[in-house]
């Protein structure tokens, strides 16, 4: 915004699935593990994958977390609007794989009340290995089961089509594709330009 002071931005915060024509939602940054909009144009960010993380204290009350056998039945708290019980694919030494299904007491598509709760000992959670390497390195939270990830996640920015974008909406693109670094997954449309453009 710095660079561009006449172009304008709405970010909308969401992990449910956005329409983009029917919402009027120019850029969607998306993470995901599967691919599933192949009729909408595609700009690969970068990837990442989960990790699982508790308080000190948490780990204090429960010392034995090192299989995902050992976190079923715990407090889980979940980044995901869906209050479904979700489930994750986890992959361990010697690439040996497990799914995991958990029942959250919090949902919240705000990874920083995410973050904050699990801090405060509530739960457990799984965020980004970029999200929560800096409560790991001040101590506010520890990596439980370290020899298990999730499945790998790819970031993309989805938008329907590269013809007739408003200059505004290409000039977005390609700032977040050469400045944008992986910090939160979890859907985040956002609309450039007047607002009103339909793309």
């Amino acid at each position: 915004m710095a660079d561009y002071p006449l172009v304008r931005v709405q970010i909308i915060a969401t992990n449910r699935a956005v329409d983009l024509i029917e919402e009027k939602v120019d850029v969607a940054i998306r993470a995901r593990t599967r691919l599933n909009d192949e009729t909408l144009t595609m700009r690969r960010l970068g990837s990442s994958s989960f990790v699982f993380v508790a308080s000190p204290d948490f780990v204090d009350r429960h010392p034995v977390l090192v299989d995902p056998s050992d976190i079923t039945g715990l407090p889980f708290l979940s980044f995901q609007e869906d209050t479904a019980r979700p489930s994750w694919t986890l992959t361990g030494p010697d690439q040996v794989t497990a799914v995991v299904a958990f029942d959250p007491i919090l949902w919240t598509s705000e990874f920083s009340i995410v973050v904050e709760a699990a801090c405060a000992g509530t739960g457990i959670a799984l965020l980004p290995t970029a999200l929560a390497d800096r409560p790991i390195r001040e101590g506010r939270l520890v990596r439980i089961l370290p020899g298990w990830r999730s499945e790998e996640v790819n970031l993309h920015l989805v938008f329907t089509t590269r013809r007739g974008l408003a200059p505004a909406v290409r000039v977005f693109i390609d700032y977040l594709a050469d400045h944008f670094v992986f910090r939160d997954e979890g859907q985040r449309p956002i609309n450039v330009g007047g607002g009103k453009s339909v793309i």
